[in-house]
């Protein structure tokens, strides 16, 4: 996993949606954080449920077969042709 001023940047085998990748990149931002911030300390509970979260969806994410990239625009208008 790459990153980039601040930004993180996820390896290209990583599929799904991008509010689903979004959200792993804001898991995996507050992962560090609490990693930077306890790097000399025993893990707590806590950051032991944030590493299972993490792991978790990234599990999940990756579970899914043959995901494609879908807008926000093409969901907005499969919704209204469901309306229709």
């Amino acid at each position: 996993m790459e990153k980039e001023d601040n930004d993180i940047k996820l390896p290209s085998y990583v599929k799904g949606t991008e509010s689903a990748k979004k959200l792993l990149k804001e898991k995996i931002k507050k992962y560090r954080e609490e990693g930077e911030k306890n790097q000399n300390k025993p893990i707590d509970p806590e950051r032991a449920k944030l590493s299972k979260e993490l792991q978790e969806l990234f599990d999940k994410t990756q579970a899914i077969p043959g995901i494609q990239e879908i807008t926000e625009e093409e969901i907005a208008a499969k919704i209204e042709a469901y309306r229709i």
